[in-house]
Order: structure tokens, then C-alpha cells, then sequence
């Protein structure tokens, strides 16, 4: 009897050779042009701008070997008549697409985040502890639901419990942790929507300060008093914020009052006075200057003119040097206030 029409679990030494032959011959063509590919778009990305094709590469590169061995043990398989083992290779076969799934996911994660670090880093260096959690938290889920559905492939294998005990436990966990899940969220809302960023001169309520960071939890800011400021992201995104950053120029609008007995001749030249005295100012903008109340002892002028810059500083500097000097013109033109 001739060795190769010998029988092993049903199928001749033959046709093992021969599913041997195709699984080799498969795992060789699969390698060749995965080769072929890698080179193909290492040559194409060369020649672009864009850093998507950089990730199609970092997504070849992470193409597992081990499906590729699948790949051709299981096209190998259609020589040979096993129906019990193959069913089982597609069992195998289904979870290992899953977790190349996952690990391409996974790179599509990480390259996401690289990005918006990239992007943010530069403007706001606090978004890198909660891109990078944010980043870790998406690949836990994308583990998890390849697992799952990889555990749901095995032959015999009900998940149905597993997922009603993974549900209680998970409303579980999100009671629990409700508070940090919240500003974990908030935190994300912030770094996507930037109503601020670090650097900023903000204002909450009754606080003002500088933002110096916008963490997974808190944000803490440094108050104009000199201490620091913490406010948890929830609350933060709850409260009417004012951003100072990205104003041109800053509006005072204030009031004095004169003495009733001033002459005539000395009110109507107020008017020129305060003129002078705003335009005569660096980076300071006269608007209007009127008589707004007539009281029993005393006139009141409201003035109006806009500082041309954001800068607090600056703002207040303008605000003494007009004072000083509405103080020395009336001292001088015999103006009494009251």
C-alpha cells in the first residue's frame, strides 16, 4: 500500500501534504503582498503633505502575523474534510479578526490623540492629561467590546449572563463614580469647545484669576489676590464665565458729580476738558461725556471712553493717569467737585 493513500482523522497523507502546501503557499502570498503594500504606501506618503497616510502605514505595520498564519491554516483547511475542526479554525479565525480590529483601533486611537496633543499642546499644555485619559478610557471600551464579541465566537459559549452581570456591575461603577465621571466629561467639553484655555484671565462669579490648568477633574486657576483657585469641571461649565483674553478693548463708563454753584461758562467746558484728557492718554479712546442727573447740590457727568487693550494692567494705569489728571484740570480751572 502505497504511504501517501494512508488515512489520518479521514483524509489521506496526500491530502495533508497538500493542505500543507496551500497553507504555505497562502501564508507566502499574504506576506509578499502585505510587503508589497507597505512599500507601495511608504513611497506614496513620501510625496504628500497629510499625515493620514501615515497612518495607513502605522495600521499595515500593525497587521498581526498570527492572522496571516490563520489566514492560510484555514484556506489550507477546504482540502481536507474536517467539519469539526473547521468549524472550529472559523471560530479562531473570527476571533483573531477581532482583536486585529481592536489593535488597528487602538493605533487609530493613539494617532487621534498624538494629534489633538499636537494641536492643543502649543496652546494649552493641561490637555495632555485628559487627551491621554480620554485615550486610555476609548481603548479600554475597544477592548472590551472585541473581547465580548470574541468570547460570543466560542463555540458553546452564552454571554448573555456575563453581559447581565457586566450591566449591573456597570450601573454600579457609574453610580459610584457619577462626580468624577461628570467632570471627566466636562473635562472633555472643555478641551473640545476651549471656552478658555491655560493662560486666560477669566472670570467666575465672584473670582477672578489666570487659568493654569485644566486637569481630568479640577481646574485650577491663579486668583488676581495671589492664591490658587481650584473648581471642579462640573461646576465650572455650570457658572457664567467671562473671558478676558480675546477682548480688544475694555469699556469704563463712570460718573462725577460738580457743584451746582459752578458757572455756566465753567460747565459747558467740561466737556472739552474730559476730552482732552482721555485723547491725551496712550491707548485710551474718548467716547461721550454728558450731564446725566441734575441734583439738589450737584450736577452729575457721566463719561464714557474704551482703554484699546485687553490687559488689565493697562486698563487700570489709563483709569489712575485720567483721575490724576481730572484732578489737576478742575484744581485748575476752578471746577469743584461734590
Amino acid at each position: 500500500m502505497d504511504i501517501s493513500e494512508q488515512t489520518l482523522w479521514g483524509n489521506t497523507l496526500s491530502d495533508w501534504l497538500l493542505a500543507l502546501v496551500v497553507a504555505v503557499s497562502v501564508f507566502v502570498v499574504l506576506n509578499i503582498l502585505k510587503r508589497l503594500v507597505m512599500r507601495r504606501v511608504r513611497s506614496w506618503v513620501s510625496k504628500t503633505r497629510t499625515d493620514l497616510d501615515d497612518l495607513l502605514v502605522t495600521l499595515f505595520g500593525r497587521t498581526w502575523y498570527l492572522l496571516l498564519i490563520a489566514i492560510s491554516i484555514y484556506a489550507g483547511s477546504f482540502v481536507l474534510k474536517l467539519p469539526e475542526i473547521e468549524r472550529a479554525l472559523r471560530a479562531v479565525l473570527a476571533i483573531l479578526f477581532l482583536i486585529q480590529a481592536a489593535i488597528w483601533g487602538s493605533g487609530l486611537i493613539s494617532y487621534l490623540a498624538s494629534r489633538q496633543l499636537g494641536e492643543r499642546v502649543e496652546e494649552d499644555t493641561s490637555a495632555t492629561a485628559t487627551i491621554n485619559a480620554l485615550s486610555f478610557f476609548g481603548r479600554i471600551a475597544l477592548w472590551t467590546v472585541a473581547l465580548l464579541l470574541a468570547v460570543d465566537n466560542i463555540p458553546g459559549v452564552q454571554i448573555d449572563a456575563l453581559l447581565a452581570g457586566l450591566g449591573i456591575g456597570g450601573i454600579a461603577v457609574a453610580l459610584a463614580m457619577q462626580t468624577v465621571l461628570r467632570d471627566l466629561f466636562a473635562s472633555l467639553a472643555i478641551h473640545l469647545d476651549q471656552p478658555f484655555v491655560a493662560g486666560d484671565f477669566i472670570t467666575v462669579g465672584e473670582y477672578w484669576g489666570t487659568v493654569l490648568q485644566t486637569g481630568i477633574k479640577s481646574t485650577r486657576i491663579r486668583s488676581i489676590t495671589g492664591e490658587e483657585l481650584i473648581f471642579s469641571n462640573a461646576n465650572l461649565l455650570d457658572s457664567r464665565i467671562r473671558n478676558y483674553k480675546h477682548m480688544e478693548n475694555r469699556r469704563v463708563a463712570f460718573s462725577i458729580g460738580i457743584k451746582c454753584q459752578t458757572p455756566y461758562e465753567k460747565l459747558v467746558q467740561i466737556r472739552r476738558i474730559v476730552k482732552e484728557i482721555i485723547e491725551s492718554q496712550p491707548q485710551t479712546s474718548f467716547d461721550r461725556v454728558d450731564c446725566r442727573e441734575l441734583g439738589a447740590a450737584s450736577l452729575r457727568f457721566e463719561i464714557v471712553y474704551y482703554v484699546l487693550s485687553s490687559d488689565y494692567n493697562v486698563y487700570m494705569d489709563a483709569q489712575h493717569a485720567v483721575n490724576l489728571e481730572f484732578v489737576r484740570r478742575f484744581a485748575e480751572e476752578g471746577i469743584e467737585c461734590g
